[in-house]
């Protein structure tokens, strides 16, 4: 009897790790997402500053003939 009681209360255990780890997953997989969109933001940000660090092309008018 004490084993099936033991055994019982290892199951009901494990199904709440089971159910805390799939949380934390959810959780992470989340944050990921948002980290990667801030990513991404980042990257946009740095291109635009890039491009405004670039001098402008004027075109060059031929002097002479």
């Amino acid at each position: 009897m004490r084993a099936f009681v033991q055994l019982r209360e290892v199951v009901e255990t494990n199904k709440k790790l089971g159910r805390r780890f799939a949380h934390i997953e959810r959780i992470l997989a989340a944050h990921d997402a948002r980290l990667g969109e801030h990513s991404r933001l980042i990257e946009e940000g740095f291109e635009a500053i890039r491009e405004l660090m670039e001098p402008p092309e004027f075109p060059h008018k031929r002097i002479g003939f």
